[in-house]
């Protein structure tokens, strides 16, 4: 009944919607200012194409006043079933009935506590985030020792008490305990606090066998949240209290267990009080194997009497990384996965088919790693703008960061939450969008993060974390002061002075309003701020006249010898301020305009640097380089979003509200408009929503949302000819097609039918044939062959149509999945791509359209997949939608498509995408009324899967490598390095990510390091060809880094055994150990060579970077320590004169050192800039420059041609949305590669005069007169590509 119903109810919802909203002569805009959701999702909504939620309907209930008419139509079901699987959620007592798989834990942990009924400790349960705690704690033991389980006369009577510490621990165990006790929580605080909390127990509890059973959960907030040192040891000495016997023998007035995270442990054993249990009275939980994890997932089905599909429980284990015929005792899983497992559960059962999960359902959802991210996702695009911003702000504000330890959620009162926020109304939409779907948790009063699985599982929060993590950590540290200091009566003691002061007040100036920073902690800064200057003020009373005098001749010394320089250097001075300040103005206006108008951003940037070259101006300059060309082709709010190329490749439709324009586009780089098309007579409200050339070119149709489809003559580019309409369609024309061959155009009509038409006379169209049981239909396409048509509806189904017979089409075959939006078929007719609201793109194998085949299914957009187009050789697909990304991908082979690359610039969602006839280019239109010209290859890149962590440029520059978490080596032939061609994808083999990898100096051997393990060792003599040549291995911990000598006869691997280990690779096929360096006390990070051999570095996590002597690689001896650093050394690289090391912390700090005498290196001026922990350091082959990459997601050029005086250079920042881990250098000294955490490679120009040639090679339009003065001012008209 689900989706049955759920379709009729969100139709008739939104029929009900859009009249009322109608009726009130409210947009869609206005209607989405006022609610706060997005104008897309309340299009599709309004559409049909997706379900109004229950806070959806109640806040446009509100809007509209609709006196609860809106939201009856979406009210659940008084019977709806309830789900048997919680999400992101724990598990609860209530929730003991769906608790399944942990039998043999909950045995073994009933039989913990009950051996501590004699005992004087609490139990601490350790386990990792995510292995499932909580739901053992309340879902097996508390049902358990209520069954009396325990071997304690009248222990199933005994009261259960259940809590977090949050940051007011022993206030939390009052609170808690006062119901219980009938003790005011005030006075239960206090004797908490006094020590007392033990004997007050016993004495309300009174005499008998009866305790109190405390369960405390989530025990690391102690640790993250609270930070009154008495506060917390308070509340530990009241638990270990309560746990030991009274005087006299008299019994424990408690039985206490406690749940805490793994990472935790070290924390709990820095008490005394807790040293004992924690040594003597733990249990830990561990991650289920494979029976138990099948009997977690078949188990809450039975229960609620669902089915599953044969096969789903399959692809859940092979997903969890457990194949079949796993050791069912062993499997193991990575426990952190759980919670996903269980989120991807209830959004299957979301998706069921009446009493069924089916494997189609769980596809929809993303899969078990993806989720949580596809709802998160599905929540945050519904939003708008503003909600959308107040959705971060308090996300993040849930997020505790950690400074030493894993970040953690943080519980938060509601109405401080929402109070403290600057658009309450948005914020409280986004903490309802957020708990409906289970990814908030909202009690009576206090909101918190369901599972810190989100802050890993959803790379949009995930990166709002890594890239703000020093300010978020900083304004962190300011609110909790400022709540403090509101604790204590705004007492001028708590407040900031001095430098801590100063630097919170520089970040948050930094921040700017959209910080997120409280009112409660602005206020706090300014009392702070204020207390400073009074206090400065009243020092600086009596000594202001004696300053004033002094003041006074200073001042007219100096006008003295001013007014004799100014005659020489005034005009001088004044043109070099203008300048400088006027340039720092257009580079930074160059670099935001660079995806809304990259070819004037280019020139932009150009003419800033040429005008003062300063770090900012060549920062913008080189940027401009490593974005994709595009041109923006037409703008304007009378732009729709329809495209159409004709079969000549030479003339582009676009749509607009009222027709259509034609573009030429014989040079595509050069595009010219030929002919614009108004149809006075539509409504305003009706636009012009498809357009389609016929095979010869000749004849254009449209489709509008009046009813009508219209023909045009335009064998005249020039001047379009009105043929005429064709009447009675659907209200909304989503598609037009023209058969291949024969003057045959489908469209859809009135019926939500598709209607043929013979154009025989295109004056005269006749009905040909009609379709018959695709009453859902928007959308229609052809086979190239013509014989074959495909149409896309409503009713979440693809069908294929036999057409040979234009008269009688015949349905062939039905495809499933939410393919409603759109459908293409490729260049030999085998494929067809379909496209939905599920974000998802099915590649269908429909060499026999009666038996079409499922090819594969990629993720699509973050919200609908709108758009799709294949390349005329049918090797590249493009996707976009919702999110605003064009997406391509390799399709040469279906069944294992590829990414290749992601274009950005678009601001609003993607809806109509067509190739180039030679597939170098791409065309694309868009909600921001702007539609674009794109080149498909670029120096950005895409194609892994995953983060990537390693990259290598061959020692001819002619092959870039690079790997990461998708554990694939890739090889590309950069000769180009705006047009990189990929030449292999190799399975690497490693069981784990592979970290680093290197080229041996001949360029024939690459090898791979794995956290496996492992290093491989490779054939790259044919990149395109690679084969593995020996697998070393041998160390016990994982290898970090890999090194070729500069002779290639030897290879270094550090791990995390804290050893580096020299292998003599002569004989590549069997590497042989030669030695084993020790000496380091921590993990080894890096290692490299210097020039000539002679000497290794290491750089290690235990604060020291060392220098060793490897003349004889057999005895390597320790040489010189590059001491006095007092963070883990994160990466080290020698100059290539070896005269100089770079060495880079956790700090973000770069220090350079002088190596000439290995034996004492002496430190050089150090490089500041990043703000976080530094990833990778490079020099360029002539050493005078040095690039790095960090955290913050830039890569940072510096001259160190003087390494006394070492400067920056250029900070390049474009698109790399968050870590930036590696860099290398290309022979050729100024082509450089990046790779970083979002999947990408890219490759930088650092030469300013090849990218000012760049620049003005795809230059069309110089800048004008009226352009510079907007932007320059009156500094001299200079246009850079004139």
């Amino acid at each position: 009944m689900n989706r049955e119903n759920g379709s009729r109810k969100a139709q008739g919802f939104a029929a009900a919607l859009r009249r009322m909203r109608h009726e009130q002569g409210l947009s869609l805009s206005q209607l989405s200012g006022l609610t706060h959701y997005s104008r897309g999702y309340l299009s599709n909504v309004e559409n049909g194409h997706k379900p109004a939620t229950p806070d959806l309907a109640r806040r446009v209930d509100e809007v509209l006043q609709a006196d609860g008419a809106l939201a009856g139509l979406v009210a659940p079901a008084d019977d709806a079933p309830a789900c048997p699987y919680p999400g992101l959620a724990a598990f609860g007592p209530e929730d003991a009935r769906w608790f399944f798989g942990r039998a043999r834990s909950t045995a073994a942990l009933v039989g913990r506590v009950a051996e501590c009924v004699d005992r004087d400790q609490p139990l601490i349960v350790f386990g990792a985030s995510g292995v499932g705690k909580s739901s053992l704690l309340s879902a097996g033991l508390i049902p358990a020792l209520a069954a009396g389980a325990l071997p304690a006369t009248g222990s199933a009577g005994w009261p259960v008490l259940v809590m977090t510490p949050t940051a007011h621990p022993t206030a939390a165990l009052a609170e808690h305990a006062a119901p219980l006790l009938g003790i005011p929580a005030g006075k239960l605080r206090d004797e908490i606090r006094a020590g007392r909390w033990g004997s007050t127990l016993r004495m309300t509890l009174g005499p008998g066998e009866g305790r109190l059973v405390l369960i405390v959960d989530q025990f690391e907030e102690v640790f993250t949240l609270c930070e009154n040192d008495s506060e917390h040891g308070a509340f530990i000495g009241a638990l270990c209290d309560a746990s030991r016997p009274g005087d006299g023998g008299q019994r424990a007035a408690a039985l206490v267990v406690v749940g805490v995270r793994a990472d935790f442990y070290s924390h709990c054993l820095s008490h005394a009080e807790l040293l004992g249990a924690v040594q003597d009275n733990q249990f830990a939980v561990t991650a289920m194997n494979r029976a138990e994890l099948i009997e977690a997932v078949t188990g809450p089905a039975r229960a609620a009497k669902l089915d599953l599909e044969p096969g789903l429980v399959e692809i859940l284990l092979r997903d969890l990384g457990i194949e079949h015929g796993a050791d069912h005792e062993h499997a193991t899983y990575e426990s952190r996965v759980l919670p996903l497992l269980s989120h991807a559960l209830l959004a299957t059962w979301q998706q069921r088919e009446g009493n069924r999960l089916t494997v189609a359902g769980y596809q929809l959802t993303g899969g078990i790693h993806g989720a949580v991210a596809t709802t998160a996702e599905r929540v945050y695009t519904s939003l708008d703008a503003t909600a959308q911003r107040e959705a971060r702000h308090l996300l993040l504000r849930l997020v505790r960061i950690g400074e030493d330890s894993e970040h953690s959620g943080r519980r938060i009162e509601r109405d401080r939450l929402v109070g403290q926020s600057s658009n309450q109304a948005a914020s409280a939409v986004a903490m309802e969008a957020l708990v409906a779907a289970r990814l908030l948790t909202l009690d009576r009063d206090f909101v918190e993060i369901t599972h810190e699985a989100l802050l890993r599982a959803w790379p949009r929060l995930r990166g709002w974390i890594d890239n703000d993590r020093a300010w978020l950590l900083s304004r962190q540290r300011l609110i909790d002061a400022a709540e403090a200091w509101e604790r204590e009566g705004r007492h001028p003691a708590t407040l900031y002075r001095g430098p801590r002061l100063a630097a919170v007040r520089e970040s948050v100036q930094e921040a700017g309003p959209g910080g997120g920073v409280t009112p409660l902690a602005r206020q706090f800064l300014d009392a702070s701020i204020q207390l400073e200057q009074d206090e400065h003020q009243a020092a600086r009373h009596h000594t202001r006249r004696l300053r004033r005098l002094v003041a006074g001749l200073t001042v007219l010394i100096l006008l003295a010898a001013a007014a004799t320089m100014y005659a020489v250097q005034a005009r001088e001075d004044t043109i070099e301020q203008r300048n400088l300040a006027i340039s720092g103005k257009v580079a930074s206006e160059a670099t935001g305009l660079r995806a809304a108008n990259p070819e004037l951003a280019g020139q932009l940037s150009l003419a800033a640097y040429r005008l003062m070259p300063t770090v900012e101006t060549r920062s913008s300059l080189l940027g401009s380089w490593a974005a994709p060309r595009a041109t923006v082709l037409t703008s304007g709010a009378d732009l729709t979003d329809a495209l159409a190329l004709s079969p000549d490749g030479r003339t582009l439709a676009t749509t607009t509200r009222s027709g259509f324009s034609l573009w030429d586009l014989s040079d595509w780089w050069q595009p010219s408009p030929l002919a614009s098309s108004r149809d006075v007579t539509r409504a305003s409200d009706d636009i012009v929503g498809s357009a389609a050339f016929s095979p010869v070119g000749n004849l254009l149709a449209t489709g509008s949302t009046d009813g009508t489809v219209r023909l045009w003559d335009v064998a005249d580019r020039h001047e379009p000819r009105d043929l005429g309409t064709i009447p009675n369609h659907a209200d909304a024309v989503g598609s037009t097609a023209f058969a291949p061959n024969g003057a045959v155009l489908a469209t859809v009509d009135r019926d939500r039918e598709v209607q043929l038409w013979d154009l025989s006379d295109p004056q005269q169209p006749r009905p040909a044939g009609r379709t018959s049981g695709h009453s859902g239909a928007r959308a229609v396409a052809f086979s190239p062959r013509g014989d074959t048509m495909a149409t896309v509806g409503y009713d979440r189904s693809v069908r294929l149509w036999d057409v040979a017979d234009r008269s009688d089409p015949r349905l062939v075959g039905s495809l499933a999945g939410n393919g409603q939006l759109g459908a293409e078929f490729s260049s030999d007719g085998r494929l067809l791509v379909a496209a939905g609201q599920d974000r998802t793109v099915r590649l269908w194998d429909v060499s026999d359209p009666r038996h079409a085949d499922l090819a594969a299914t990629l993720p699509g957009p973050d919200g609908t997949a709108g758009a799709v187009a294949l390349s005329s050789d049918g090797h590249m697909l493009a996707t976009a939608g919702e999110d605003r990304t064009i997406r391509l991908w390799d399709v040469s082979d279906p069944r294992r498509p590829g990414p290749v690359a992601v274009l950005n610039g678009h601001t609003d969602a993607i809806t109509s995408l067509v190739f180039s006839r030679d597939g170098t280019a791409l065309a694309s239109a868009s909600a921001d009324n702007t539609a674009r010209l794109w080149e498909v290859t670029g120096p950005a890149l895409a194609d892994h899967a995953d983060a990537v962590y390693a990259v290598a440029f061959s020692p001819d520059g002619r092959v870039l490598a690079t790997t990461g978490d998708d554990r694939t080596l890739r090889l590309r032939d950069v000769s180009n390095p705006r047009r990189p061609a990929l030449l292999s994808a190799t399975p690497t083999g490693h069981s784990h990510t592979v970290r680093s990898l290197a080229y041996s100096p001949n360029g024939r051997l690459l090898a791979t390091a794995s956290w496996d393990r492992t290093a491989r060792l490779w054939d790259v003599s044919d990149p395109r060809r690679p084969s593995l040549l020996a697998t070393v291995s041998g160390q016990n911990g994982k290898i970090r880094w890999v090194a070729f000598s500069p002779n290639g006869q030897l290879l270094a691997t550090a791990s995390d055994d804290h050893t580096v280990r020299f292998w003599d690779i002569r004989n590549a096929r069997a590497p042989a150990l030669l030695s084993t360096v020790t000496g380091h006390t921590e993990t080894v990070r890096v290692v490299a060579f210097s020039p000539n051999g002679k000497l290794l570095a290491t750089a290690s996590w235990d604060k020291t970077a060392r220098l060793w002597d490897v003349s004889n690689p057999r005895k390597p001896t320790l040489v010189g320590t590059v001491g006095g650093l007092d963070q883990p050394v994160r990466s080290i690289v020698f100059s290539p004169d070896g005269d100089l090391v770079a060495t880079a912390t956790w700090d973000g700090v770069i220090r350079l050192w002088d190596v000439t005498d290995p034996r004492g290196p002496r430190p050089l001026p150090s490089l500041t800039g990043h703000s976080g922990m530094v990833f990778g350091t490079a020099f360029s082959p002539d050493g005078d420059t040095l690039a790095s990459t960090g955290v913050d997601g830039t890569v940072r050029l510096w001259d160190v041609t003087d390494p006394e005086h070492p400067s920056a250079t250029a900070v390049l920042s474009a698109e790399h949305l968050t870590a930036v881990f590696a860099v290398a250098f290309s022979p050729d000294g100024h082509t450089i590669a990046t790779v970083a955490h979002d999947h990408t490679t890219r490759l930088w120009e650092t030469d300013a005069d090849l990218v000012a040639e760049h620049i003005c090679d795809i230059t069309r339009d110089p800048v004008s007169n009226d352009v510079w003065d907007r932007y320059f001012g009156d500094a001299p008209y200079d246009p850079p590509c004139a």
